[in-house]
């Protein structure tokens, strides 16, 4: 065997250490590739999720009229922006458009049967004056929010021109019948005694065209008002007759005379509550008798059982000599207060008996037309509240509380806020109050402050005192009332 066939039976494979190298470093990097897509996916995964948390549905709002809307403009709620115009079309029938909102997170709620929304734009009229800010800042959608437990809808009919007033839950809808217009047009307020208590909402002609037919709206608050026995007039607030006594002119406010308005008055005795829909004849004036009838009726129980009234509140100031850096000054505080059958007073404790350290002398309380002083041994704490005992009894209504219509709260639940026999309640939902040390804590977003410190608040299932408002803290809450004990047993103690 010759060298050259040795050599060849004896050769050995030789590594390619160049080419493994490279398929070792093609393999990291297919590697490094798949981490990477990966760690992509995850952050679009991620942005995905956070845009959705940062945005609400896209709701798409059909109008007869653009008015001018474009991508960009916002849509407004309380003068609050909840949402921005995405996207503005012609319908499929190329009859209207059709409005696409994306709304923010925090607005989701609007996207309910139930909400309405309108273009705020300028609009000057003897009715009203709105929408002059859009003078500056352009043309805007604007939505009044439907039932907070109404089913979810993205799709809506936007109104061809902003409602007439507030439309509150609860409030009551009745049809206006008359021989001509006398006056009336959409959005003059409707009133009893004088007190704006409802508006016109939309005026017509009936079916037959022989009569003018309006709608009109009173506010839940003044719902129970409106009777079988109600009457109603127009009123221009301008009236000139003559008589066997001269010329007589009768002028009512100047927003009257130019609006005009309707009137109306429930004779005595009150007839039985009415429901939506009900009619009744529109008079040119009233008759003799409207104006003198006083019926007593409860308003503002609306959200209460049958039959119970709201408790009525006296308010009371409290001031104190105190001396601040060697200075005296006077101190006041508002607050209201609860009168109770047995003639005593129901409050909050620095309304009643808590005295400052740096009083230089006894506190004083104005109510009730006069000035008494508030003396320690006349009341008796009960937590952040006190009972008072006045030297005198106190008129504020017929007749004071009763004390078996105030119980103890085992949880929290909806409710009422009341303050003067004028205003509104406030309602206030469970879902708005958490339990605490002090009682419930108030949902910072409600407009309770310090005006309503002391005012009740009353159960809406069974309408009982259940609490009363302490507004010099922040949060604002409620403190739970319990049992009242009587006069005697305060005594005893």
């Amino acid at each position: 065997m010759n060298s050259s066939t040795r050599d060849e039976t004896l050769s050995f494979p030789r590594p390619n250490v160049l080419e493994a190298g490279w398929r070792s470093r093609a393999g990291q990097l297919r590697t490094g590739w798949w981490c990477l897509t990966l760690v992509c996916a995850c952050v679009a995964i991620g942005l995905v999720v956070v845009a959705g948390r940062l945005h609400g549905p896209l709701i798409v709002i059909r109008f007869a009229h653009g008015h001018g809307i474009k991508p960009g403009d916002r849509l407004r709620h309380a003068g609050i922006e909840v949402g921005e115009v995405s996207r503005v079309q012609l319908n499929d029938q190329l009859d209207g458009a059709e409005i696409h909102v994306q709304l923010q997170a925090a607005a989701a709620g609007l996207a309910r049967q139930g909400s309405q929304f309108w273009i705020e734009r300028l609009n000057v009229s003897l009715a009203e004056v709105r929408g002059l800010d859009t003078l500056f800042a352009g043309q805007y959608l604007a939505v009044l929010p439907g039932s907070a437990d109404g089913p979810l809808a993205t799709e809506f009919d936007g109104l061809p021109e902003p409602p007439a007033g507030d439309h509150l839950d609860g409030g009551i809808e009745f049809v206006l019948e008359g021989p001509d217009l006398v006056g009336l047009s959409r959005g003059v307020p409707i009133t009893y005694r004088g007190v704006r208590v409802g508006h016109v909402v939309s005026v017509g002609l009936t079916s037959d065209g022989a009569a003018v037919e309006a709608r009109g709206f009173v506010q839940p608050a003044y719902r129970n008002l409106v009777r079988e026995n109600s009457r109603f007039w127009s009123k221009s607030g301008l009236d000139l007759s003559l008589g066997l006594s001269g010329l007589r002119l009768d002028a009512d406010t100047l927003s009257n005379m130019a609006l005009g308005g309707v009137a109306f008055v429930t004779l005595d005795p009150p007839g039985r509550s009415v429901a939506t829909g009900h009619r009744f004849a529109l008079a040119a004036r009233p008759e003799s008798g409207w104006l003198t009838a006083q019926p007593r009726i409860a308003v503002g129980a609306q959200l209460l059982p049958e039959g119970r009234a709201l408790p009525q509140l006296i308010r009371a100031l409290r001031s104190e000599q105190q001396r601040f850096l060697g200075f005296q000054r006077t101190s006041h505080r508002y607050g209201w207060l609860l009168p109770l059958d047995d003639q005593r007073l129901l409050g909050p404790a620095d309304m009643l008996v808590v005295a400052t350290p740096e009083a230089d002398s006894a506190p004083t309380l104005e109510l009730d037309g006069r000035q008494l002083p508030v003396s320690p041994n006349r009341g008796e704490m009960l937590g952040e509240l006190a009972l008072y005992t006045p030297e005198a009894p106190v008129t504020a209504g017929p007749t004071g509380w009763p004390r078996n219509l105030i119980r103890h709260a085992e949880q929290v639940e909806d409710c009422v806020v009341v303050t003067a026999p004028n205003e509104v309640p406030i309602p206030l939902a469970a879902i708005r109050l958490t339990t605490s040390e002090l009682g419930w804590n108030i949902e910072p977003s409600l407009a309770i402050g310090v005006n309503h410190h002391g005012a009740c608040v009353v159960a809406v299932r069974d309408g009982c005192v259940v609490g009363i408002v302490i507004s010099n803290t922040h949060p604002a809450h409620v403190a739970l009332v319990g049992e009242i004990p009587t006069r005697a047993e305060a005594d005893v103690k």
